[in-house]
């Protein structure tokens, strides 16, 4: 709307290079490996192939036949252990991880919205300082010469001492509202510097075009707040967020019941030895595993559980009011705004009219 290059190119490095969203960023990447681990449990948790290979050197003493000896023993095996998901601890442990994967990234995307809002306020406060600076040096000039003109005609005796300190007075408080715009403008470069994650310093990007404000012929609200509220991103993160704590209370609740698992083995062993023979191992069946008491620990987990779900949903409901807040506060401003704007432009037209009546 605004058509403004250097603020898309100022937003265009924030997007790469500004910190705390590359942390989001990363933090969907973790997110989407700790998934990937949830998904793994629906298949055999242990998968485990083990090979040695073992010298033996015996040195007996004592005895009516002692006898030293030495052989190589060898042996190979394969081991697989299967925990069955009969209750849905890992498929809720999967739900759990998927919902937070998906609150991450609306987590990222609302960091991306908040770092592209800061990056056009302070770009529009840069612009509005710089403009102001403008302002006062061109008025600073002004009232130098009034000044000069009031001085020359103190001294030619067709002003008064007064008119001279006045206009003197004028000058000198105008020079010095020049330095408090500067002392603006540095510090909004170097808070530019920080959100595109570069030191302090000059920002070539920002040259050129200095004091000249981008301005918008309208502002348009195109949904009703309701709508936007389904569009922001941290009422989504909110939102995911209570629904994998959900997912853990049922992961906590499986706790209460036995664990069923298959196992299997496979062994092969030899020895070096003459006249010694292999030895070939099958081992398969099923196991349960039931923790019958536990002194309360299974039904605590479940409370903790249970209450840090509370926890996320109240806080979900905060978001979603504090966002109709904001959302609200947002549409009337702009309405109020497109009001304000007719009623001055009303009155400059108004003005304008009268001055060239006058001088007409």
């Amino acid at each position: 709307m605004f058509n403004d290059p250097a603020l898309n190119r100022l937003i265009a490095e924030a997007d790469a290079h500004n910190p705390s969203l590359r942390i989001a960023g990363l933090r969907v990447l973790e997110a989407r490996a700790a998934l990937g681990i949830a998904q793994s449990g629906l298949y055999p948790q242990v998968q485990q192939a083990t090979a040695n290979d073992i010298y033996l050197d015996r040195n007996q003493s004592g005895g009516d036949f002692p006898r030293d000896s030495n052989a190589w023993q060898y042996g190979a095996g394969f081991q697989l252990v299967w925990e069955l998901d009969f209750w849905g601890r890992f498929s809720r442990a999967i739900e759990a991880s998927n919902a937070t994967y998906f609150a991450t990234q609306a987590s990222y995307e609302d960091v991306l919205v908040l770092l592209r809002a800061q990056v056009a306020d302070i770009y529009f406060a840069l612009r509005t300082a710089e403009a102001r600076l403008r302002i006062a040096r061109e008025n600073a000039a002004r009232q130098k010469r009034s000044y000069e003109i009031t001085e020359r005609l103190y001294k030619s005796g067709d002003n008064d001492e007064l008119d001279l300190q006045q206009a003197k007075t004028q000058h000198l408080g105008m020079l010095s509202t020049a330095p408090v715009f500067e002392n603006l403008v540095q510090p909004t470069r170097n808070a530019f510097s920080v959100l595109i994650g570069k030191p302090p310093g000059t920002l070539p990007k920002l040259t050129g075009n200095e004091g000249l404000i981008p301005l918008t012929d309208t502002a348009v609200l195109d949904d009703v707040p309701a709508s936007l509220l389904q569009r922001r991103p941290d009422v989504r993160a909110a939102e995911l967020l209570a629904a994998a704590q959900s997912a853990r209370i049922g992961v906590a609740e499986t706790d209460f019941y036995p664990s069923i698992t298959l196992l299997g083995s496979i062994g092969w062993s030899a020895t070096s030895l003459d006249g010694s023979s292999d030895n070939r191992d099958l081992a398969a069946g099923p196991s349960l595993t039931w923790n019958l008491f536990d002194h309360g620990r299974i039904s605590n987990n479940v409370r903790v559980q249970d209450a840090r779900f509370q926890q996320l949903f109240e806080a979900y409901r905060a978001t979603v009011l504090q966002a109709a807040r904001e959302t609200d506060d947002a549409a009337t401003g702009i309405l109020m705004f497109g009001v304000s704007t007719a009623t001055l432009t009303a009155a400059i037209m108004d003005v304008f009219k009268r001055s060239q009546h006058h001088l007409s």
